[in-house]
This record gives C-alpha cells, structure tokens and sequence, in this order.
C-alpha cells in the first residue's frame, strides 16, 4: 500500500527518510506499518499536522498522464476541506499566480480564507 504525502516530515522509521509534499510513502525498500500509517494521518501528534492523504494507487501515482497533475488544479474549485490538504507552498503559489495578497506569517486557515474569497 502507497500514501500520498501531504506535510513534509522526517521518518524516523525509516532511518530519518525525508518525506516532501506530493511523495509517495513508503518509499522504495521500507514498508507502511499499518499503525504508524494511521498516526500520520491524523493530527493527534506533537505538530498538530496531517503527514499523509489517503491510499493511492502507486502504478496510477507514476503514470505519465498524471505527472504535472497537480499544477493544472485551479484551487479555486476545490472546497475549504480539499484545501487543507494542499500544502501552505501551494496555496501561496496560487495567491501569487493569482495576485492576491497575504501576508507572510499567514497560517493555512488564512491562506483557505484568501483562496475561498477569490472564487
């Protein structure tokens, strides 16, 4: 089984693996214990963050036609829930792209807040 990674973090786990937004997890060689799996998605941890989405289909993930996938999402379209899975460099992406301002200590609720009032 594959996850999406939604929060950069370390694993340590996984000899201090570094885990950027948008990987796969686990990565090639370590395997997803099923209990630590569920602790990184939920934010019931030191960080109060989410470090991994839901189950992907790895051979899907690597696929040609979904490379580049997530840079054609206008987040616009997607709602305060699907937001909150999009990483605080996205979102600030998107602002930028779009012209909108924000200040550089904005949380994620902020950054939602700025992209939800654009629509």
């Amino acid at each position: 089984m594959a996850y999406k990674v939604v929060n950069r973090f370390v694993e340590t786990q996984h000899n201090s693996e570094l885990y950027e937004a948008g990987d796969t997890y686990p990565k090639e060689g370590y395997k997803a214990d099923p209990e630590r799996v569920a602790f990184l998605q939920t934010s019931n941890n030191k960080y109060s963050r989410v470090f991994l989405g839901e189950e992907v289909d790895q051979q899907d993930d690597e696929s040609p036609e979904n490379k580049g996938s997530e840079e054609e999402i206008d987040l616009a379209q997607l709602s305060a829930a699907e937001l909150k899975k999009v990483t605080n460099d996205d979102l600030r992406a998107y602002l930028d792209k779009n012209k909108i301002n924000y200040d550089s200590d904005d949380i994620k609720e902020d950054l939602i807040k700025r992209v939800m009032n654009n629509k």
